[in-house]
């Protein structure tokens, strides 16, 4: 079947992850951000920030860094604006730079993490993550990161666990249950699959990429029409989603036709 998964490169696969390529999600970790500002100055560039002003954030925070060049939260709201203007390499730069001003700061290696993995520089995003959630075993993107970064070595078990740790702190679960459904189609475990995709969707019905997830659980599983019906809201929610689309048009095809004797309608 044909699933992607969140981090790797494409792969001849069907079902697919939700926290990279075209559906990034980027995490301004606001609440925190704007409680630790340490000025008026940067509380309004997090509020800039985060009401989606990224060229005037990044104007403010430019006068911040030059006037107090070792700010390490300026720094890191600056590494927040160049990750809204996918510019990983600079975002690197400015949150290297907060943890040689603070090596305690957790939210930056978890940062950090995240943008080395994006750059499938996975050695140092193990170690970031790793060490992120040493020191904030909280932190908000932490263990969902490394759960996918492990997901990408197929490292499964361990996925499995970091992102059952991602789970229990209650945030991005809409993703991080998808993210566990990948680990489990990996695993062929399509019930405990089709279980956590579930759960994904009720925090998230319209997610195209749960629906079609669930879907590939349940064709596995022989519940064909189930499975379409899935595809169908995938494709629904979006119709540009091309891997969705392929798989509606495969079991479409397949239930208008009986299989031949002897094969499966389970494209393997």
């Amino acid at each position: 079947m044909d699933f992607k998964s969140t981090g790797s490169p494409a792969q001849n696969r069907r079902y697919n992850g939700g926290m990279k390529g075209r559906r990034i999600l980027v995490s301004l970790f606001a609440s925190g951000l704007l409680l630790s500002c340490t000025s008026r100055k940067e509380q309004q560039a997090a509020e800039l920030l985060g009401a989606g002003k990224v060229s005037e954030a990044k104007e403010a925070l430019g006068k911040v860094v030059a006037q107090r060049p070792r700010d390490a939260q300026a720094h890191y709201l600056l590494g927040q604006v160049y990750k809204r203007e996918n510019d990983t390499d600079s975002a690197i730069t400015e949150f290297e730079g907060v943890i040689e001003l603070d090596e305690k700061n957790a939210d930056a290696f978890a940062q950090l993490g995240a943008l080395y993995r994006k750059k499938n520089w996975n050695d140092r995003a193990e170690r970031a993550l790793k060490e992120a959630v040493r020191l904030n075993g909280s932190v908000t993107g932490g263990y969902s990161q490394l759960g996918l970064l492990l997901l990408d070595e197929k490292r499964l078990p361990e996925a499995e666990e970091a992102l059952l740790r991602a789970a229990s702190f209650g945030r991005d679960l809409g993703w991080v249950y998808n993210n566990l459904g990948l680990v489990y189609l990996a695993q062929e475990r399509w019930a405990d699959a089709a279980s956590v995709l579930e759960r994904s969707l009720h925090e998230d019905p319209r997610n195209a990429i749960a629906n079609n997830n669930l879907g590939v659980a349940l064709e596995r599983q022989g519940k064909k029409t189930e499975a379409l019906e899935r595809y169908r809201l995938a494709v629904a929610v979006d119709p540009t989603y091309d891997r969705a689309g392929q798989n509606l048009r495969w079991l479409e095809t397949r239930l208008a036709r009986p299989a031949p004797k002897g094969r499966s309608r389970v494209r393997r």
